[in-house]
């Protein structure tokens, strides 16, 4: 797999550094282990199996290393498609426990997808159905009272299981480091939670798009208020610190 990292989010979205961390154990230096495949799996599941680190599936960290080195200026990124052949090729190989390079196996369009997908055939959303609930009755009540809108979400943000505190945590760094680079890559934090609200919730397809539309907006009021809602994100352990090499 690729090298590991953890997100942390600074005072400024604009200031998102990332930092590579050479610590990671990946799957494949595990020789008296069978692959493990990792798409469709429990985050839970993925953990017992050591296919993480820090919380965060070793696959969305390559993922993301990698876009977040070559895609933040793509514009488009998650809404242009990458090839579907070089999708399965590329999936294929992570669910078969190989080494995948990215830079030589995949490119910016591929990857986006492949993250997109990642999250959308988890079987537990990254917040679960039985949760949603909550969250809708409090986000609808935001526009009588904000502050205590975002405590409360805080504290419902907080009662998720840990991987998936920790998986959402850090996609939502990395979707606002994507959002600080929007003026090259037109991806604002609107954008991005249009495209990702239905891989985080899996709100099922209806007659209507009204059901996702509110999950959507859901998702950018807690994207435009992280900092907030994940105080002291620098120093939490399970956020990957990634450093871009070109910048």
């Amino acid at each position: 797999m690729g090298t590991t990292a953890s997100l942390s989010l600074c005072k400024s979205i604009t200031s998102v550094n990332i930092k590579y961390c050479k610590n990671k154990i990946s799957p494949e230096s595990q020789t008296d282990k069978k692959p493990f495949k990792i798409f469709g799996v429990p985050l839970e599941t993925l953990s017992q199996q050591q296919y993480m680190h820090s919380g965060i599936p070793f696959v969305v960290q390559d993922l993301v290393e990698y876009l977040t080195n070559f895609g933040l200026e793509k514009k488009g990124l998650f809404r242009v498609s990458g090839s579907a052949s070089k999708i399965k090729t590329l999936k294929e190989k992570f669910d078969q426990g190989e080494k995948v390079n990215l830079i030589e196996d995949g490119d910016i369009e591929s990857a986006a997808s492949l993250l997109k997908l990642y999250f959308r055939e988890l079987p537990t959303s990254v917040i679960p159905y039985s949760q949603h609930t909550e969250f809708l009755n409090v986000y609808q009540a935001c526009n009588k009272d904000t502050d205590e809108c975002t405590r409360k979400l805080k504290g419902l943000l907080g009662n998720l299981p840990p991987s998936h505190y920790s998986l959402f945590k850090y996609l939502c760094t990395f979707l606002l480091k994507v959002a600080s680079h929007s003026q090259s890559n037109q991806m604002t934090q609107e954008n991005l939670a249009t495209v990702f609200g239905p891989s985080i919730f899996h709100v099922p397809f209806g007659p209507t798009i009204q059901g996702q539309t509110i999950y959507n907006s859901l998702l950018l009021y807690l994207l435009r208020n992280f900092e907030i809602l994940f105080p002291n994100s620098g120093d939490n352990p399970s956020l990957l610190q990634q450093q871009a090499t070109n910048e």
